[in-house]
């Protein structure tokens, strides 16, 4: 079988990078901001840990809204689809 043939190469795919599995392991409890999400990860700089979410987003693992009408507090926590990938 060849790599690209394999059938958990697209969970792969989603879940690939060093913060990923720290981020959605971390939404497993709720709801956090993107501080509480930095304190999992403090060696992850704001701009990787950003691409991060936004790459997670993109793949609807998880959701991010403003919560403040300011737009100062943005809140994360994760998609049916991510949940599911927890209880694996």
């Amino acid at each position: 079988m060849r790599l690209s043939e394999c059938p958990v190469r697209p969970a792969i795919d989603v879940v690939e990078g060093k913060w990923k599995p720290i981020v959605v392991n971390a939404l497993k409890a709720g709801r956090l901001r993107f501080g509480q999400l930095r304190r999992h990860a403090p060696e992850a700089s704001r701009k990787v840990l950003t691409e991060h979410l936004r790459e997670l987003e993109g793949d609807q693992i998880i959701h991010g809204e403003c919560s403040e009408k300011n737009g100062s507090a943005w809140n994360t926590n994760l998609r049916l689809t991510g949940e599911r990938w927890c209880r694996c």
